[in-house]
């Protein structure tokens, strides 16, 4: 039996046409997974991430990590100090306005969100 012959142009047009076809199946298998998965689930999803994650840290407190009592004890003096709310410290932006507008839109549900039954790592 005798394979197909196809000059370097033929190979190189075959194989464009060929990646095409599977990045574009896997463009349209992407949107199909995203309309099935709903906000909720990858907000579960992410959280329940979050908390795996925060879990397996070594240092969970940011007061217990040696470089931050390095920092406050070299450069900021101590907490609260007026350095250390110049520097690290961020003020507090009202969003609620946000989150309204996202639920008047029908994008967000608060009642749906908050019956999501997410486990915080320390109730177990």
């Amino acid at each position: 039996m005798r394979l197909i012959e196809f000059t370097r142009r033929q190979f190189i047009k075959a194989g464009m046409i060929a990646t095409g076809g599977l990045l574009m199946g896997l463009k349209a298998t992407n949107k199909a997974y995203a309309a099935i998965k709903s906000l909720a689930d990858y907000m579960k999803d992410r959280l329940k991430g979050i908390y795996k994650h925060d879990r397996e840290m070594e240092i969970r407190c940011s007061q217990d990590n040696p470089m931050i009592k390095y920092a406050y004890k070299k450069f900021f003096g101590h907490p609260m100090s007026d350095l250390s709310e110049k520097l690290l410290h961020t003020e507090y932006q009202d969003r609620s306005a946000i989150v309204k507008k996202l639920e008047q839109e029908g994008i967000f549900s608060r009642k749906a969100f908050d019956s999501l039954k997410i486990g915080y790592p320390f109730e177990g």
